[in-house]
């Protein structure tokens, strides 16, 4: 969210203060997304336009809707002009599809930043989430800033960790399904600190790397003057607890706020991991 003092004179003195978080699509800021959308579709080949056309269930022709001296870009987002729902979607839609396209052709990489600037400063509850494939809803900068951090390197844990904040953050939060990811980012960092021959990996999780941790403390070490290897430990089982993990466990399902937590927490992990913050033991 956008501080106040950021905002123009004009505005605060109108009250209409910028730090109020603006829900849906607000005209003044669709206005400035608009050709920065229309400029990312344009770079997409028009049998991928038509696919996303099906995505949104548009009835929609790359070769047969755009008007004379309209570009097949600024069609697409003319048919979404009265729904807004479809608008986000599309957003989200382009903003996945430019991710695959700078992984496998170079593409440019500054639209999802356009993207997420305009958002910013317009004051909309909306932000492009770290990995710049989703929209979610903006979060406070310096967590927002840790799981960018989380997700910029390229391994297994920065994948779910992504995977987490997007269903923690997302338009359509799933606490469960955030915690489940938040989980595997940590498995993915930690499992091969602890068994580093990888024939002995398969069956093992975040409970029995907390379980060996905690039962063999004098084969590990933290490189830290304050952390513990009691805290990470106690770190491990509170991330281990997600209700419906196994069978039979009859708790509630996570909150959204628990899976945000657990996010959270995920992102901490996986920091300090990277870091070289635990190890084994000479």
């Amino acid at each position: 969210m956008t501080d106040d003092r950021d905002a123009p004179p004009s505005v605060r003195l109108l009250g209409n203060t910028l730090a109020t978080p603006q829900t849906g699509m607000p005209t003044y800021i669709r206005h400035h997304l608009d050709p920065y959308v229309t400029h990312g579709l344009n770079a997409i080949k028009p049998e991928h336009l038509t696919l996303l056309a099906l995505r949104l269930g548009l009835s929609w022709d790359p070769y047969k809707s755009p008007r004379l001296g309209v570009s097949a870009g600024e069609s697409l987002v003319q048919a979404t002009t009265q729904d807004v729902a479809k608008y986000l979607d599309l957003i989200e839609l382009l903003l996945g599809a430019h991710k695959r396209a700078v992984n496998e052709d170079g593409a440019d990489e500054t639209l999802p930043t356009a993207i997420d600037t305009i958002l910013a400063v317009g004051g909309s509850a909306y932000a492009v989430s770290p990995d710049g494939t989703r929209l979610v809803f903006r979060n406070d900068p310096t967590v927002a800033a840790a799981a960018e951090a989380a997700v910029s390197v390229d391994d297994d844990a920065a994948q779910e960790i992504a995977i987490a904040y997007n269903y923690a953050f997302g338009r359509e939060p799933n606490g469960q399904n955030a915690w489940a990811a938040a989980i595997r980012a940590v498995e993915s960092a930690l499992i091969p600190i602890l068994w580093p021959d990888p024939s002995r990996r398969g069956k093992q999780t975040i409970s029995s790397a907390r379980n060996r941790l905690r039962d063999e403390p004098a084969k590990w070490r933290v490189n830290h003057p304050t952390i513990t290897l009691d805290a990470l430990v106690a770190m491990l089982s509170a991330l281990a607890y997600e209700p419906r993990r196994h069978g039979g466990d009859e708790r509630p399902e996570a909150t959204v706020r628990d899976g945000a937590a657990a996010v959270h927490l995920a992102v901490t992990l996986v920091s300090w991991l990277r870091a070289g913050i635990f190890a084994a033991a000479d």
